[in-house]
């Protein structure tokens, strides 16, 4: 493994939650700019979807860094932040997917023991390679909505999942939150708002942004593993928000939050062994091109080393 001077390591590893707080406001901010455009002029609504899609994916990343107890070093108040402003907006139990991300770190790829990969070895739209109009018509069954049973899936795995279950105090404190949101909604006569500028944005582009993440973080790799993507400006504004395109970094050091992947890349460049085994690619198309490799090329099924 590729070594990191220690001082810069410590460093990496300080709490800034004031950076968190930027990329939540700029996540906001963005989508009320949606949103007020597209009331101004409605042609914008099929722009707006994606921008804000891409927002709530950087929200997302936000509540994974909460996830791994990276927001604030108290930890109560570091879970009460993510649950409150992160997860529960997203209706994601923030208890749920740390049960299973963190199983997702401690054995990445692991056909029994990696919750992730487990349940995707089941669904058709995982295995790779596969046909360039295969993978297309993957993405156009997700936002269309028609990978209702795969959602459903993993909604049920994530609730059955060692751990993952919710405590009273919890579940009457989750209904409490969802009975204020519904009050304001419906008194203020803002549900259909509601529906358009959050729920669809995230049942419809969303799920696609997450399925490109998902396969490009580990998916369809000759040699199985982890990659980080390295991308463009665009690409991560819609597709790899906060430096979760730099995955490797991540799994490697999953205790530096991800505003201190970017150094850390940079670290771990100098190091020749590091760049010269480690998956990096320059784009996404280069992830395309792996995944949809003639189908004769080697299966994925093996567990990683």
């Amino acid at each position: 493994m590729a070594v990191v001077d220690p001082v810069v390591m410590r460093r990496l590893k300080q709490f800034h939650p004031e950076r968190i707080l930027f990329g939540y406001l700029f996540d906001l901010s963005v989508i009320a700019l949606a949103i007020a455009i597209t009331l101004q002029s409605y042609w914008f609504y099929p722009i707006a979807i994606f921008v804000i899609a891409a927002r709530q994916h950087g929200m997302g990343v936000l509540m994974h860094e909460g996830v791994h107890f990276l927001i604030f070093k108290n930890k109560k108040l570091n879970d009460a932040v993510t649950r409150y402003f992160l997860s529960l907006p997203l209706f994601i139990s923030m208890k749920h997917f740390r049960s299973q991300h963190l199983a997702h770190h401690a054995h990445t790829n692991d056909p029994v023991h990696d919750p992730d990969w487990a349940r995707r070895l089941k669904l058709d739209g995982w295995i790779f390679p596969m046909s360039p109009s295969h993978l297309f018509s993957i993405f156009l069954k997700d936002f269309f909505l028609l990978n209702t049973f795969e959602m459903v899936q993993r909604f049920s795995g994530q609730q059955s999942h060692v751990g993952a279950r919710l405590t009273w105090m919890e579940f009457i404190t989750t209904l409490l939150y969802y009975s204020v949101v519904a009050f304001v909604l419906f008194h203020f006569h803002i549900f259909h708002l509601f529906l358009l500028f959050w729920v669809l944005p995230m049942l419809m582009p969303l799920k696609v942004i997450r399925r490109i993440r998902g396969i490009s973080e580990h998916h369809g790799m000759v040699v199985l593993g982890t990659r980080t993507v390295i991308g463009s400006k665009f690409d991560r504004f819609f597709l790899s928000p906060w430096n979760i395109n730099l995955h490797i970094e991540h799994h490697r050091f999953p205790q530096v939050p991800c505003f201190g992947l970017t150094e850390l890349h940079e670290c771990l460049m100098k190091d020749s062994e590091f760049k010269k085994t480690a998956a990096i690619y320059p784009d996404y198309y280069s992830v395309y091109k792996e995944c949809t490799r003639p189908i004769e090329s080697p299966s994925l099924t093996c567990v990683s080393t």
